[in-house]
């Protein structure tokens, strides 16, 4: 798992979240999020970083730390 998937993972699991709701708020699938999460998507968008990383109530910058 890379390590934004990992922060990902960690922030959702620490919320009590499913993918399937993280995928709610964020306007994105289920399926994208799991494949995001398990380093599946070889160059997420900036876009949709930030649009998890805002449903998550995390500023983008900490994914990368």
């Amino acid at each position: 798992m890379n390590r934004i998937g990992q922060k990902i993972k960690e922030r959702r699991l620490a919320l009590g979240w499913t993918q399937a709701h993280l995928a709610k708020l964020s306007g994105y699938s289920r399926v994208y999020i799991v494949r995001l999460e398990n380093a599946k998507v070889e160059s997420p968008g900036i876009n949709a970083l930030e649009k998890i990383a805002s449903s998550l109530g995390l500023k983008m910058s900490l994914l990368w730390k």
